[in-house]
């Protein structure tokens, strides 16, 4: 991990929860990649050691924690004393530059891309999202057999980010939308040294992500601050009427059903955000939308004619979701086992 991650004792607060008598903490206690913010902006409070708190609260919590820093810097080229000793190599892909960029090759599996693309772009198959479940998954089990159910529930929330990262196509296709030979052209052009219609495509996969989860956070946050639990999204996530597909989890599931669900589900969802939004934020390569923009796309989605199909494919992809975060938890509780 990232030596200068945070590892406090908290839990998360949810959207208009009160917490009387607890100080939020400021995000830079919590937060490796948010320095300088004020405590106004945080969302968490702290436990005390020998404090009870709920097993889902601390499994919630902790599946966020992921994106707090923990993979930042790990790469031979990083620029970083730990990323030396590591012996992860270089950086296969993203900006090694950027200090939340080195974490992507964690937090996205192409384990389900044509083999031609593979054959063109090695690198891509090094991502590693399975190492990092397998290895929670584990510690989380460890924890649980010898007395620690606080880091039991932790590190099973870490896993945890890893598995429902995948269930996103964005983190499961390279290019949804993209065919491949258009994929392999924008390789063999880039390779020749013109960067141009790859830069434009990464540009506009990025933007579709960011609007995904964009929508997904506005749309969550409104509900909860309204009570509405009924939301079609929020049901879609505690469906459990396809559970038996995914009963428990195995070290197989991560490729051949959570990333191989994303990425058969990556065109058809690129195609519906592109047609629910205005040019401006799925198809112009001159923007580029951060995480951290202030829009809120979910108001924007609800004015467009195509916002039911949109909420129907996502909270089919919130199904899985829901799915393989259960299948996970069985894997971690029947592991735990004497």
């Amino acid at each position: 991990l990232n030596p200068e991650s945070r590892l406090a004792l908290f839990v998360e607060v949810r959207p208009g929860q009160a917490t009387p008598g607890k100080p939020r903490l400021p995000q830079v206690d919590v937060n490796a990649l948010r320095r300088g913010t004020t405590p106004r902006e945080s969302n968490y409070v702290p436990v005390s050691e020998g404090e009870e708190v709920s097993a889902l609260d601390v499994v919630a919590s902790a599946s966020y924690e992921p994106d707090f820093g923990l993979d930042i810097g790990l790469w031979g080229d990083n620029n970083t004393a730990h990323g030396g000793r590591y012996a992860f190599g270089a950086q296969p892909f993203g900006n090694p530059k950027l200090s939340y960029g080195t974490q992507a090759p964690f937090h996205m599996g192409f384990y389900n891309e044509s083999p031609i693309i593979f054959a063109a772009a090695g690198f891509l198959k090094r991502t590693l999202p399975e190492y990092r479940i397998q290895l929670f998954q584990a510690l989380a089990a460890q924890a649980f057999r010898s007395g620690h159910p606080y880091w039991g529930w932790r590190f099973t929330g870490w896993a945890l980010h890893y598995v429902q990262d995948l269930t996103q196509p964005y983190h499961s296709r390279v290019l949804p939308g993209v065919g491949t030979v258009r994929m392999l052209w924008i390789n063999a052009i880039a390779m020749a040294g013109f960067e141009g219609a790859k830069n434009d495509a990464i540009t506009l996969v990025s933007n579709r992500h960011t609007v995904v989860e964009n929508y997904q956070m506005n749309r969550f946050l409104q509900a909860y601050e309204k009570g509405d639990m009924n939301d079609p999204l929020l049901r879609a996530l505690r469906d459990v009427s396809r559970d038996a597909e995914h009963r428990v989890y195995a070290p197989a599931s991560t490729r051949q059903l959570v990333g191989a669900e994303a990425a058969a589900a990556a065109d058809a969802l690129d195609a519906v955000v592109e047609k629910a939004y205005p040019r401006e934020y799925t198809s112009d390569p001159s923007r580029s939308l951060s995480s951290g923009d202030s829009v809120n796309l979910y108001d924007i989605a609800l004015k467009s004619p195509d916002h039911a199909a949109l909420e129907k494919n996502l909270a089919s992809l919130l199904s899985n979701t829901g799915k393989h975060t259960r299948a996970l938890v069985r894997a971690v509780l029947a592991q735990s086992q004497p």
